[in-house]
């Protein structure tokens, strides 16, 4: 099944460079250029804007990446499908992950993983994110995608991917809104001492960004007025639309909307995203590329931010750098 064509044009779409596209391809540039220039003259249609060095999608480009990803897509799945049918499974490990973010991940990055690995079978069963750690302390997973805060903690260890900021969700209505204005894509700060005296709506005591809202709080100098606790962070988010109070939410949750303003905290407050073990389970080559594959995921959504500065994840990198999947 040749899907070449299709892999040259996810790789154009995803580097925005002919270049770039190249190395991680393994081809030349002209190569890439060339075919291209080929593809847009069979169609008939530009598929890219050339801007600033950069390559943009047209509406064209947008409608066949899509259909560039399926053909891929499925292309994996008739791989992975066949190399289930030739080989016997003889591991099996089994991950934890929320009904959303992880779901998500899992169900992207399995065709990738199954075609390196065809013995090793994944086994995906959702968790509340405050009980992802302790399903892996009690070993009734093997790993987690979970968020955390810490990773000095002797009970597990972790192998990060990215990194989410934490926002504060205000009620559109509240006087801080009062000329707000984001600053190239950036939320505007704030100080959260002007919000001492508002009513908060809370994520569940220990999860982790009650964790980090309460310790920011208190670096405040106040203690909030509680109103509302949820372990949702869509219930938060809707109880902020309807005015009931000002939350914390993951900034990769947030969207546009009238009826709430969102703020970074100053100084920033970050979530670090990734997998977390037992610190005595074994971290196979088949684990790291699991989450190699999850980073590589994350960094299709400019949400996500990476941890460019943690030796771990930089190693985790250069480990699987010449790997050519396609994800997403």
């Amino acid at each position: 099944m040749n899907v070449k064509p299709m892999i040259y044009f996810v790789s154009i779409a995803e580097e925005q460079s002919l270049s770039a596209a190249a190395r991680r391809l393994g081809v030349s540039q002209p190569t890439l250029s060339t075919f291209l220039t080929n593809l847009e003259d069979e169609l008939g249609t530009d598929l890219f804007e050339r801007r600033k060095k950069k390559l943009y999608l047209t509406d064209a480009g947008q409608m066949y990446l899509a259909c560039a990803r399926r053909v891929v897509a499925i292309r994996d799945q008739v791989y992975t499908g066949i190399q289930y049918l030739d080989h016997k499974e003889d591991q099996v490990i089994k991950v934890a992950g929320t009904p959303l973010r992880g779901a998500m991940i899992f169900a992207s990055v399995y065709p990738a993983f199954r075609r390196r690995y065809p013995n090793i079978s994944l086994e995906m069963t959702e968790y509340y994110t405050r009980d992802i750690a302790l399903a892996v302390k009690n070993g009734q997973v093997d790993l987690g995608l979970n968020a955390y805060l810490r990773t000095d903690t002797p009970d597990y260890y972790h192998i990060p991917t990215s990194l989410e900021e934490i926002v504060l969700a205000v009620p559109a209505f509240y006087r801080v809104c009062e000329n707000y204005e984001m600053t190239d894509g950036h939320y505007p700060l704030i100080d959260l001492r002007d919000l001492r005296d508002a009513a908060f709506v809370m994520l569940a005591a220990g999860s982790n960004i009650r964790v980090l809202a309460d310790d920011v709080i208190a670096h405040a100098g106040f203690n909030p007025t509680i109103v509302f606790e949820s372990s949702n962070s869509s219930v938060i988010m809707h109880m902020v639309r309807q005015g009931g109070g000002v939350g914390f939410l993951p900034a990769p949750l947030t969207r546009p909307d009238p009826n709430i303003c969102y703020f970074s905290l100053s100084p920033t407050e970050y979530m670090q995203l990734g997998l977390i073990l037992h610190a005595k389970t074994e971290v196979t080559e088949p684990i790291r590329y699991f989450a190699w594959l999850t980073a590589r995921l994350d960094r299709l959504d400019s949400r996500y931010i990476e941890p460019v500065n943690d030796t771990a994840y930089q190693a985790l990198m250069d480990e699987f750098k010449n790997e050519r999947v396609i994800l997403g």
